[in-house]
């Protein structure tokens, strides 16, 4: 994976930031990175994604968090070996999906997730919006805030559901909340063969 950050992207209540700082990066290229993680390919209205990767990326100064919008896009390319001209689609993390608003999922680009004030519309040559093409064993494409991202596409389209139900016997505590900061039980379901 790399990431590009111009120069002037970074802000701290609204002004570049100087000096030095530290960036933290989580990346998510396989479903075993993403089973201890405790992270997931769902969309906030339950359906799901098969996953091309995700990342997580933040910066800190001084020990706190700047801004997550950015003044400029960053670039973000992530390795794949799918075929030149291949298509993903890009979405955002939340970390306040669910009943108790506290569990991680997808959703669609919000306005400012992609900046389309600069030079070219803001978008790599190899991006059109949310949608990106494999090009050079990569997925490049420019972002205009910090956080979770992803090149997923929609699963399941066309094909048949099925219910699976598990059932959890003796003590086994509290559902775990995303990246278990509540609670200490998970339960997850990978289908073989896919990035789901």
């Amino acid at each position: 994976m790399k990431i590009t950050i111009p120069e002037g992207a970074l802000l701290k209540d609204r002004q570049p930031i100087t000096g030095n700082f530290t960036l933290e990066v989580r990346e998510m290229l396989k479903p075993s990175s993403i089973v201890f993680s405790s992270t997931n390919t769902n969309l906030t209205d339950g359906s799901y994604l098969e996953t091309d990767g995700f990342i997580y990326v933040n910066v800190k100064q001084n020990g706190n968090y700047i801004d997550a919008q950015l003044a400029k896009n960053i670039t973000i390319s992530i390795p794949t070996d799918k075929e030149d001209g291949t298509t993903t689609q890009l979405w955002t993390g939340t970390e306040e999906a669910g009943e108790n608003e506290n569990q991680f999922a997808w959703q669609a680009l919000n306005d400012n997730d992609i900046i389309w004030q600069e030079d070219n519309g803001g978008i790599g040559e190899n991006q059109d919006g949310n949608m990106v093409w494999a090009k050079n064993n990569s997925f490049e494409f420019s972002f205009g805030k910090l956080g979770w991202c992803n090149c997923d596409l929609p699963w399941g389209q066309g094909k048949e559901f099925t219910t699976v139900t598990v059932e959890l016997t003796g003590n086994v505590g509290k559902f775990a909340s995303y990246f278990a900061l509540d609670g200490d039980t998970f339960v997850l379901f990978c289908g073989k063969g896919y990035p789901v």
